[in-house]
């Protein structure tokens, strides 16, 4: 029970993270911009980290592929930063 609220809670922190960096485009200000890209890549890191930590107790590969969503996410959003 308590895997499936760390993985819920780290999938919605993804989900959060992306549709905050996709209003964020939406604006044309850059100081929104970077602010919620900063506040996205937060919540990014946080989402893997809680989930890195619970791989070391229970090794489950279902952790390691949420991991990989959110390090995908995070290269996403830095690519649209840099172009």
């Amino acid at each position: 029970m308590e895997n499936r609220k760390i993985l819920l809670y780290s999938l919605f922190a993804d989900l959060l993270g992306a549709l905050l960096f996709i209003f964020a485009i939406q604006m044309h200000s850059n100081i929104i911009l970077y602010s919620f890209y900063l506040i996205s890549i937060l919540l990014f890191i946080v989402s893997f980290l809680a989930l890195y930590k619970n791989l070391k107790s229970n090794n489950k590969p279902i952790f390691i592929f949420v991991m990989f969503i959110s390090v995908i996410l995070i290269m996403l959003c830095t690519y649209f930063i840099i172009i």
